[in-house]
C-alpha cells in the first residue's frame, strides 16, 4: 500500500532543506554529542549529502572545556524571545551571550537554518528518545517516523515524544531553527561516554540526514502525486 493522500499533502507543506546544523555540547558534560561534534568538526565529510549542506557546532564550548552542564545558566533555557532580543550587558551570564551568538548565526533572518539536530544524553533509562517541540512541525514528524522505522535497534529502540510548546514560550535551542529534532539518549553518566550510546546517536544522526536527502530528492515527485 502506498502513502496516503493526507501523508503526501503534509509532506508537501515542507520546503526543500538546504542548511542543517548538528549541535553537540548544549550541555557540556553530555559527552556523546560533544564527542561527535568534535569528530565532525575535524572530519565533516560524514555529514555531507547531495542536496544540502550540514555542519556541526559545539553549542557551549566553555562548558565543554570545563566538562560541566553549564557555566552560569542552562544554555538550553536561554532561547526565549526576552533573552534573545534584550540589549547586551556586561553582567549578562555567559550562556545569554552564547545564545544570542547562536541565534544570529543559525536562527535569524536570512541565516535561518532549515533543520536543527540537538544532541543530548541523560542518566535516565530513556533509550533513544526523539523530542519534538511542535505538533505543527511536519518535517520533524516525518523524520522521527523514518528513524523509528528505518534505524531499528533491539537494544536501543526509538521513542517519539512531542512537547507541544507555543513558539513564544519555547526557551530551547531547537526554537531557533525552522524545523528541529532533539535526540536524548541514555542511560549515560555525566562526563563520560558509553560506546553503545555514542554509536547509536551517530547512527540516528546519519539516518536523519539520509531522510532529509531523500525528501529533497523526492519532493518534486510528491508534489506531482498530490496534484
Amino acid at each position: 500500500m502506498g502513502p496516503s493522500k493526507e501523508m503526501l499533502n503534509s509532506a508537501c507543506q515542507c520546503s526543500l532543506v538546504s542548511r542543517v546544523v548538528i549541535f553537540g555540547g548544549t550541555h557540556g558534560n553530555e559527552m556523546s554529542g560533544v564527542a561527535l561534534a568534535k569528530h565532525w568538526l575535524k572530519e565533516p565529510s560524514e555529514l555531507q549529502r547531495k542536496t544540502f549542506v550540514a555542519e556541526p557546532c559545539l553549542a557551549n564550548p566553555l562548558a565543554v572545556e570545563k566538562c560541566v552542564r553549564y557555566v552560569d545558566s542552562d544554555l538550553n533555557r536561554c532561547f526565549s524571545e526576552e533573552i534573545l532580543r534584550s540589549p547586551e550587558s556586561e553582567s549578562d551570564p555567559y550562556e545569554f551571550i552564547r545564545a544570542r551568538e547562536l541565534y544570529q548565526k543559525y536562527g535569524s533572518g536570512s541565516c535561518l537554518y532549515d533543520f536543527i539536530f540537538d544532541l543530548h544524553n541523560t542518566t535516565s533509562h530513556m533509550g533513544a528518545t526523539l523530542l519534538r517541540c511542535s505538533a505543527d512541525d511536519i518535517m520533524s514528524l516525518h523524520l522521527a517516523n523514518y528513524l523509528q522505522s528505518s534505524s531499528g535497534s533491539q537494544s536501543m529502540p526509538c521513542y517519539n515524544y512531542l512537547i507541544d510548546i507555543p513558539k513564544k514560550d519555547n526557551v530551547y535551542l531547537q526554537n531557533i531553527g525552522k524545523h528541529s529534532l532533539c535526540l536524548e539518549l541514555g542511560p549515560q553518566p555525566q562526563g563520560v561516554t558509553r560506546a553503545d550510546v555514542l554509536s547509536r546517536m551517530r547512527e540516528l544522526v546519519n539516518c536523519g540526514l539520509d531522510f532529509i536527502d531523500l525528501f529533497n530528492q523526492g519532493r518534486k515527485l510528491l508534489l506531482e502525486l498530490t496534484q
